[in-house]
């Protein structure tokens, strides 16, 4: 199977993975889905994460899912760059999610991060994902 982004990926079984309640969700490794899990957990949406190597070359990300009185911490996760049509914004340009209350991961020249992060470093970039 082909497999045009790993972080569509990613988010795919991370939103499966908390409609079905599990305490964790093991995803393919790369630098970006690195990035990216770790801008989540910096934001509080999951507890953790850990990188580990099914064999020598063959690394997975191993996510620890985090609840709140028993609903997910992440209510909906979807991508906004796809790789058939890239969405840029500069920082000016940066939408809100839910009215402030989400937060959209965007790669920047500077690395990824949340777009509070980016306002803060006044960098514009590709955005990824919106995760309420």
């Amino acid at each position: 199977m082909s497999m045009n982004s790993l972080v569509a990926d990613s988010i795919a079984r991370i939103n499966n993975a908390q409609a079905a309640r599990h305490d964790f969700v093991i995803v393919k490794a790369s630098r970006m889905v690195k990035s990216f899990i770790n801008v989540l957990k910096n934001e509080g949406y999951i507890d953790g994460f850990e990188e580990f190597e099914q064999k020598p070359g063959i690394a997975f990300i191993k996510i620890d899912l985090k609840y709140y009185k028993n609903e997910p911490a992440i209510r909906s996760m979807k991508m906004l760059s796809k790789p058939g049509c890239r969405v840029y914004k500069s920082v000016m340009d940066l939408p809100r999610a839910s009215n402030g209350l989400g937060t959209i991961i965007v790669s920047t020249s500077k690395g990824v991060m949340s777009d509070h992060q980016a306002i803060e470093e006044r960098a514009g970039g590709e955005l990824i994902c919106e995760v309420f």
